[in-house]
């Protein structure tokens, strides 16, 4: 059920729901705000200007008002007759999502202490490489930390030297199936910020290239006694055959 009621400020007749009355509002013309009240006088107008309408009344829409520190219900202005209006519904504020923070980027690998002047770390440790810097663990022994920024040096191949707790400690990367080489200069390279974080899949190299030189080593000891039986079979076309016969073996492994 609807209420008529009349704008204390401009005098405008207007519509609100019953459940209103009584409640603070605010005036659509003259943005005022105002308790409503029943008015006897303009219920008799709206119900007067109302008659004669026949077409269905529109669906009512939702008027945001400002928010203010008592609650306002925006009512509308009608020229005819009075229009249906509903108290605004303040918007339910959208919950942030939760952050999830990004995941810890580690790259662990094995390196072999080949110089510590003060000859704390020795032999085989593990290092593990973060955003943060570089952690090297042994067992019973406290780890240490080189961090990112420090002063680091890459010395070919796959050495290089970081600080450890202001001294220099020479490292050899070793790791099975990889290529320490690219693996020691692109740590190097972001310890001392001048390279992105090292990815560890980059650096696996495939097995078969490992088989490659000892293939090549049984095939040469083959080819001896081999070539020793072409050069009765055919001379040089024996001979020739042959290495081709080798060549397809490898390009086929």
């Amino acid at each position: 059920m609807s209420a008529a009621i009349t704008c204390a400020s401009c005098k405008r007749p207007l519509r609100v729901p019953e459940n209103v009355l009584g409640q603070l509002v605010q005036c659509p013309l003259c943005l005022d705000e105002f308790v409503a009240q029943a008015d006897p006088a303009a219920e008799s107008a709206a119900r007067a200007a109302e008659a004669p309408i026949k077409r269905a009344a529109a669906r009512p829409q939702p008027v945001t008002a400002p928010v203010q520190d008592d609650e306002v219900t925006a009512v509308e202005e009608f020229e005819e007759a009075p229009e249906w209006v509903e108290p605004a519904v303040e918007a339910t504020p959208q919950r942030k999502s939760a952050h999830v923070p990004a995941p810890v980027k580690a790259l662990v690998f094995s390196v072999l202490v080949a110089r510590d002047p003060d000859r704390v770390l020795r032999g085989r440790m593990e290092a593990e490489l973060t955003a943060e810097g570089l952690y090297l663990r042994k067992p019973r022994q406290a780890p240490v930390f080189a961090p990112v920024g420090g002063r680091v040096l890459y010395l070919g191949a796959n050495r290089l030297v970081v600080t450890v707790e202001g001294r220099e400690v020479e490292l050899t990367v070793v790791k099975p199936w990889t290529s320490v080489y690219h693996l020691a200069r692109d740590t190097a390279g972001f310890l001392g910020g001048k390279g992105d974080f090292p990815n560890g899949r980059a650096y696996d190299v495939p097995w078969y290239l490992y088989a490659l030189p000892p293939a090549f080593m049984v095939l040469a000891l083959a080819a001896i006694p081999l070539g020793l039986v072409t050069d009765s079979w055919g001379g040089s076309w024996g001979s020739a055959f042959l290495w081709c016969l080798v060549a397809a073996v490898v390009a086929g492994g």
